[in-house]
């Protein structure tokens, strides 16, 4: 789909974002979940500067991370992204949108550029 960048599984390792932890003092700004379904979570600390990018089909709930260094909890964003028909991703206010099956999130190439721009703090994937 032109514009657009298909994150799963199987396209990771061609992804703009690679995963890059800045350390136990600076949690990541993204965290990409893939966990039954991709997932994505923002640091509270850049949800603002990414919000322009978030107002179609996006619902923004709370959310909390564990992460692998730490035993605490970070308070993110999770980025619940609503279904869309096949018409709404054409939107130019459409910046991110799933699979119908789930398996995928389709992101704005807009969106993954100001995410690295955005991300200063790191990227993590995670599997379960």
């Amino acid at each position: 789909m032109e514009g657009f960048f298909e994150l799963s599984i199987k396209s990771l390792s061609t992804f703009p974002l690679k995963e890059n932890i800045k350390g136990e003092l600076a949690p990541p700004d993204l965290v990409f979940d893939f966990y039954l379904f991709p997932k994505v979570f923002i640091n509270n600390r850049i949800l603002e500067k990414l919000s322009p990018f978030l107002k179609s089909n996006i619902e923004i709930q709370e959310g909390a991370v564990e992460l692998k260094f730490s035993e605490l909890e970070l308070s993110y964003c999770y980025l619940y992204v609503v279904g869309c028909d096949n018409d709404s991703h054409t939107n130019e206010s459409t910046h991110i949108f799933r699979s119908e099956d789930n398996s995928s999130l389709f992101l704005s190439n807009e969106l993954i550029k100001e995410m690295r721009k955005k991300s200063t703090n790191g990227v993590l994937y995670r599997w379960n």
